[in-house]
C-alpha cells in the first residue's frame, strides 16, 4: 500500500509539471499567436496605406490629366487669342495705319481747310472791300468757312478714334503678351504636376510592392503559425488524454489505498479483535489460575482432611473401642469424604478441560 501510494503521488507529481509545461506551451502559443496577428495586422495597415496612396496617387494623376487638358485647352485658348491678337494687332496696324493716312489726308485737308480759309479771310477781305457788288461771294465764302470748320471737326474727330484704336491695340496686345506668360507658366506647371504624379505612381507601385512581399512574408508566417499552432493544439489533446490517464490511474491509485486503508482498518479490526480475545484468554487464564488454586487449596483441605483421618484412624486404632462404639459413624465420615474425594476429582476434571482449551484458544 505505501509502495502505490507513493507510485500515485510520483505520478501526481509528474501530471502537475506536465500541466504546467501545458500550460507554458499555451501561454507561448498565444504570445506568438498574437504577435504574429500584429504583424498580420502591421501588413494589412500597409496594404491599406498603399492603396490609399495608390488612390491618393490615382486621383493626382487624373488630376494632371486633367490639368494638362485644361493647360491644352487654355494653350490653344492662348494660341486662339494670340493669333486673334495678332490678327488685331495686324487690323489695328493696317487701321493705325489708314488713321495715320487719314491723318494725313486730314493734315492735308486740314491745310488745305486752313488755305481756305485764309482765302475765304482774303475772299472776305475783298468782299468787305466790294461788299455792294459781292453778296453772293460773301455767302460764298460763308458756306465755305462752314465747309472747312465741318473739315476741321471732322479730322479732330477721326484724329481722336485713331488714337483711341492705337491705345486699344497696345492693351490687347499687352493682354496678349500676359496670356502668353500665363499659358507658359501654367504649362511649366503641368509639366512638374505630371513628373510629381509619376514620381508618386512609381513611389506607389514601389510601396505597393514592397506591401505585397511583406503581406506575402505575413501569410506565410500566419500559416506557419497556424500550423504550429495546430501542432500545439494536438500536443495538448494528447496531454489532455495523458492527464486523463494520469488521473484516471490516479483515482484508480485512489481506489486502491481506500482498498488498502480498509484492509488495513479490517486488520487493526481483527487486531483490536484479538486483542479482546487475549485479553479474555487472560481473563480466563486468571480464571483458571484462580479455580486451580481454589483446587489446590482443596487438595491442601482434603490432605489435612485426610491427615486428620489418619489422626482419626490412629485415635480409632488407639482407642479401637471408641471406633468400634463410631465405627459407623466413621464410615459414614469416610463415604462422605468419598463423595467430596469424586467431587473434588470431577472439579479437577473440569478444571484440566477449561485449561485444555483456554491452551487452544491461546494456540
Amino acid at each position: 500500500a505505501l509502495i502505490v501510494i507513493v507510485y500515485v503521488l510520483v505520478v501526481f507529481v509528474y501530471a502537475l509539471v506536465v500541466i504546467v509545461y501545458v500550460l507554458v506551451v499555451i501561454v507561448y502559443v498565444v504570445v506568438v499567436f498574437v504577435h504574429v496577428l500584429v504583424v498580420f495586422v502591421d501588413a494589412l495597415i500597409m496594404i491599406v496605406y498603399v492603396l490609399v496612396v495608390f488612390m491618393y496617387a490615382l486621383v493626382v494623376f487624373v488630376y494632371a490629366l486633367v490639368v494638362i487638358v485644361y493647360v491644352l485647352v487654355v494653350f490653344v485658348d492662348a494660341l486662339i487669342v494670340i493669333v486673334y491678337v495678332l490678327v488685331v494687332f495686324v487690323y489695328a496696324l493696317v487701321v493705325f495705319v489708314d488713321v495715320l493716312v487719314v491723318f494725313v489726308y486730314v493734315l492735308v485737308v486740314f491745310v488745305y481747310a486752313l488755305v481756305v480759309i485764309v482765302y475765304v479771310l482774303v475772299v472776305f477781305v475783298y468782299a468787305l472791300v466790294v461788299f455792294v457788288d459781292a453778296p453772293v461771294v460773301i455767302v460764298y465764302v460763308l458756306v465755305v468757312f462752314v465747309y472747312a470748320l465741318v473739315v476741321i471737326v471732322y479730322v479732330l474727330v477721326v484724329f481722336v478714334y485713331a488714337l483711341v484704336v492705337i491705345v486699344y491695340v497696345l492693351v490687347v496686345f499687352v493682354y496678349a503678351l500676359v496670356v502668353i506668360v500665363y499659358v507658359l507658366v501654367v504649362f511649366v506647371y503641368a509639366l512638374v504636376v505630371i513628373v510629381y504624379v509619376l514620381v508618386v505612381f512609381v513611389y506607389a507601385l514601389i510601396v505597393f510592392v514592397y506591401a505585397l512581399v511583406e503581406f506575402v512574408d505575413a501569410l506565410v508566417v500566419f500559416v506557419y503559425i497556424l500550423v504550429v499552432f495546430v501542432y500545439i493544439l494536438v500536443v495538448f489533446v494528447y496531454i489532455l488524454v495523458v492527464f486523463v490517464y494520469i488521473l484516471v490511474e490516479f483515482v484508480d491509485a485512489l481506489v486502491v489505498i481506500v482498498d488498502v486503508l480498509v484492509v488495513i482498518v479490517d486488520v487493526l479490526v481483527v487486531f483490536v479483535d484479538a486483542l479482546i480475545v487475549i485479553v479474555y484468554i487472560l481473563v480466563v487464564f486468571v480464571d483458571v489460575l484462580v479455580v486451580i488454586v481454589y483446587i489446590l487449596v482443596v487438595i491442601v483441605d482434603v490432605l489435612v482432611v485426610f491427615v486428620d483421618v489418619l489422626v482419626v484412624i490412629v485415635d480409632v486404632l488407639v482407642v479401637i473401642v471408641d471406633v468400634l462404639v463410631v465405627f459407623v459413624d466413621v464410615l459414614v465420615v469416610f463415604v462422605d469424604v468419598l463423595v467430596v474425594i469424586v467431587d473434588v476429582l470431577v472439579v479437577i476434571v473440569d478444571v484440566l478441560v477449561v485449561f485444555v482449551d483456554a491452551l487452544i484458544v491461546i494456540v
